[in-house]
């Protein structure tokens, strides 16, 4: 079981758009798999690795800064850092 499969909090499973951003890759349209009070779950075409700061956003959703905490193909999980920032 991967470390991501044993998290505590509730996740809610949505299939949301949304944009990710990280320094050196620029922004992608990204599908938001799942969310939790403490992270997500997304799509991503983007070559991202363990601990990639990012920023992801959705406009009903706001701002949310997160960290890389998973990379499997093209399935990123995130841990969100910081507050919510209003899109």
């Amino acid at each position: 079981m991967g470390d991501h499969e044993r998290r505590t909090e509730r996740r809610e499973d949505v299939r949301w758009d949304a944009w990710l951003s990280a320094r050196g890759y620029g922004a992608a349209r990204v599908t938001m798999v799942d969310v939790s009070a403490g992270g997500a779950q997304v799509t991503a075409p983007l070559g991202l690795r363990v601990r990639d700061r990012v920023t992801l956003s959705r406009e009903s959703y706001g701002i949310r800064s997160a960290r890389v905490q998973w990379v499997e193909a093209n399935r990123v999980g995130l841990e969100f850092v910081g507050p919510v920032k209003v899109a």
